[in-house]
């Protein structure tokens, strides 16, 4: 990654790494389909399908960040339970 401005380094590394994990987490554990995850995201449903496979965002987050990924989401749910539900309906 060496020579890349900040800006880069997120387009092209840390982006991909955080919609892969939202991809995982609304197909495998809100049971979306694909299409449905990729409209949410704003991407096709084949780069879904590739975060998923981990085609995409190669980036490991360590298990810190995986936590707190985990917060957020329980705390947006806490925030607004019908959103969550509107998800698993999809």
């Amino acid at each position: 990654m060496s020579g890349k401005v900040p800006c880069e380094i997120v387009t092209w590394y840390l982006l991909p790494a955080i919609r892969r994990e939202m991809s995982s987490i609304m197909v495998n554990e809100y049971e979306m389909q694909q299409k449905d995850a990729a409209k949410l995201l704003g991407v096709t449903n084949a780069a879904v399908s590739q975060y998923i496979s981990r085609k995409r965002g190669n980036v490991n987050f360590d298990g810190i960040v995986r936590e707190e990924f985990k917060k957020i989401r329980r705390e947006y749910h806490k925030r607004n339970p019908s959103r969550k539900r509107n998800l698993q309906a999809m």
